[in-house]
Parts: C-alpha cells; structure tokens; sequence
C-alpha cells in the first residue's frame, strides 16, 4: 500500500506483537478488516483510521485476542538454538568450500609430447589458450564441463625453461621443465574448476617458444 499513514499505522500495530509469525498474520487480518474502509475512501489519513478502529495498541491486542490460529512465539530457548543452529551451519558451509578448494588436483602426467596434433581431436576437447611464451601469466578458467587439462610447450630457446601452473592458494603448483629445441606435454586429472594461471621462467630471464592449453573430458586425454 502506498499510503503513508497506513504503513505508519500497521507498524504501530506491529510494534505491539511478539513474534514475526504472529505479527504477519495479525497484519493480514487488519487489512482483511481495511479493506471495507477503503471501498469507502481509497486515502485514509493517519486520525481516520484511528477514529475508525481506535489507537494502533489497542487494535494489536484485540486482534490478538480473536485471530485464530496464531502461532506461539518464539521462547529464549528457541531462539538460542536458532541462533546455534545458523552459526553452525555458517561454519560447515565455510569449512566445506574451504575444504574444496585447499583439494589438490590429481594424477599430474608429464610426457614427451610425441602423437601430439596441436588442435582438438574431438568434441570433448577445447583449445583454451594457443599462445607464444611471454614473461607474463597468463590465465584461463577451467570450466566445470572439463575435468582435464592438458599443457603442450615448445621451447625455442638455448636454455631449458620452465612452466608453472597455479589453481590454488593452498596447494603448491604444477611445474614442467622443457629443454632447449624440446616439446613437453603435462595432462592434469580431476582439474578444479576456476582460473588457472601458467607462467614461464629461465635461469637467464630469456625466453622462447609457443604453449597451448586444452581442456578435456573424462578419461579421453
């Protein structure tokens, strides 16, 4: 209802009751009572409803008295438990996803890369990232659909470099060293969904080649 003395007038008969169960279904049993006022004037003021059903606390104690079926309110006890029962949730919940996301990826395989295509040989794989080594992370979000994911790197350079791959802040990172003119293939298993960051490093800071990344499915890599 947009009328202001209306609102004013039912929180005063809010104020007036215990409980929120019983306080919405006292409301409701005012406006039931309201609605005959409002096919006579459709904007009461503040004193018309007064002078219609008298001061907000008295309304709220016969209503209480002759609306049926109202709840009990909530004693002490109860709403201790309530609140015990909120918190612990709130902790299961935290330490849960806590629990998910410190989890390792599993079955790290690192090969030669040796019956490598370099582009996806089904519909259950995606190319993600097919990019040249730079001396920046780069990123990519490893998306639920995928449980796999396989890094190919070729390096170019003279000196031996190396690739790693962080997908989480409790668990260390996954790290492949390529050799000079070689080409290393690295597949991770049971991959957790999210942003994964790969960068590469060199004992000199020079770096030379070209990586890609694919997503997969299920056992196919």
């Amino acid at each position: 209802m947009n009328n202001p003395d209306i609102r004013c007038y039912e929180r005063e008969i809010g104020k007036n009751i215990r409980g929120f169960r019983r306080r919405k279904k006292v409301l409701e049993e005012f406006r039931r009572s309201l609605k005959l006022l409002l096919e006579e004037t459709d904007n009461p003021s503040y004193e018309l409803l007064t002078a219609a059903f008298g001061m907000p606390e008295e309304v709220a104690q016969e209503l209480l008295r002759s609306t049926p079926g109202l709840p009990h309110p909530l004693g002490c006890k109860q709403k201790v438990a309530i609140a015990v029962g909120c918190c612990f949730l709130a902790v299961l919940v935290g330490w849960c996803t806590f629990v998910w996301k410190s989890a390792p990826e599993q079955e790290v395989i690192i090969g030669d890369s040796s019956g490598y295509t370099g582009k996806s040989t089904s519909s259950n794989e995606a190319l993600k990232i097919d990019e040249t080594i730079t001396s920046w992370d780069v990123e990519w979000n490893q998306d639920k659909g995928y449980s796999n994911y396989t890094i190919w790197v070729h390096n170019t350079n003279i000196v031996e470099i190396e690739a790693v791959v962080q997908y989480s802040d409790y668990q260390p990172p996954h790290t492949m060293k390529i050799l000079p003119g070689e080409s290393k293939a690295m597949t991770v298993r049971d991959a957790k969904t999210g942003i994964h960051t790969i960068s590469f490093q060199s004992y000199d800071g020079t770096l030379s080649g070209n990586f890609q990344v694919f997503l997969s499915e299920g056992e196919k890599m």
